[in-house]
């Protein structure tokens, strides 16, 4: 029992110490004077847009293709007769030909995310499953 005491006691006092320790490093991180001088942040001035950047009107006679036929178009690649393929988010991929029509090219199984067209006109794609 008396060694339950002591050991109760030297807790305590362990415990005492380090909370005073504590304390006085806490408060000489609040009083210590700190050396730091704060400065508001200032951006480079805008760079003007010109050569790439400026503005145009290059887009203005797009002709947009297959609006409200495809959900989720994510990536489009181009094979050698100029047609158009893209990946769909309901795991298709479709093929956009020259007049516009919108024609089914492959059900993927998963959501085609990228596609290229291979040298040998073979068409790749990744997808997320």
């Amino acid at each position: 029992m008396t060694i339950g005491l002591r050991a109760e006691g030297a807790l305590r006092s362990v415990v005492a110490a380090t909370s005073c320790v504590f304390l006085v490093v806490v408060l000489a991180f609040l009083i210590w004077p700190a050396s730091i001088e704060p400065a508001a942040w200032e951006p480079l001035a805008k760079p003007p847009l010109v050569g790439a950047w400026a503005p145009n009107e290059e887009l203005t006679h797009a002709r947009l293709l297959a609006k409200g036929e495809l959900r989720g178009p994510e990536d489009v690649a181009i094979d050698s007769e100029g047609r158009l393929y893209g990946g769909t988010i309901d795991g298709k991929i479709v093929r956009i030909r020259s007049d516009g029509a919108v024609e089914d090219f492959a059900a993927t199984g998963g959501r085609p995310l990228g596609l290229r067209f291979a040298p040998d006109g073979t068409l790749i794609w990744t997808q997320s499953c």
